[in-house]
């Protein structure tokens, strides 16, 4: 009997607890709502008037709105750490290539012939592995390699390393 009353009791003061709550949210909707001025609210933490917008007007998180815009923005200074490539030890297995995050390590086919012959798919396999082996690794592009070091730390002969950056 006594834990029947208890839970009764405990029942009452949360549904007045949440009552409680209800109406200080719509206190501050009310507060809210004195703030506007037309369509515009006022955000508290900035003082700027925000203009009101739908769900579907918002942007998705994370959504890039103009592809391939990454060319304009330069973020290699933001490095602590560069990597120094020795061109006598590389061997262009292209590792370093592959696991760039930012792709600002460029390749140059050297020795490629535009004028191909595509009289058969067994000579088109033959040029299409010449051209992989004539792939060759070019020196960094330090105006997007922001230093992370996967590159030195994918190399198999371990011919790039990670020093201090100057600049």
């Amino acid at each position: 009997m006594k834990q029947k009353h208890k839970d009764k009791t405990k029942k009452r003061k949360q549904h007045k607890l949440f009552k409680q709550n209800i109406k200080t949210q719509k206190k501050e909707k009310k507060r809210l709502n004195n703030k506007t001025s037309g369509n515009n609210k006022i955000n508290d933490r900035t003082n700027t008037k925000m203009a009101k917008l739908t769900y579907k007007q918002i942007p998705i998180g994370g959504m890039i709105e103009n592809p391939g815009s990454s060319l304009d923005f330069k973020t290699g200074d933001w490095k602590v750490f560069r990597p120094c490539w020795d061109k006598k030890k590389c061997i262009h297995c292209m590792f370093c290539v592959v696991y760039c995050p930012d792709n600002c390590i460029p390749v140059a086919n050297e020795g490629y012939d535009e004028s191909r012959n595509n009289s058969s798919k067994k000579e088109i396999r033959k040029e299409i592995k010449q051209e992989v082996n004539n792939l060759k690794r070019k020196e960094t592009d330090f105006d997007y390699c922001k230093g992370c070091g996967i590159c030195a730390k994918v190399c198999p002969v371990k011919c790039i390393k990670m020093e201090e950056d100057k600049e």
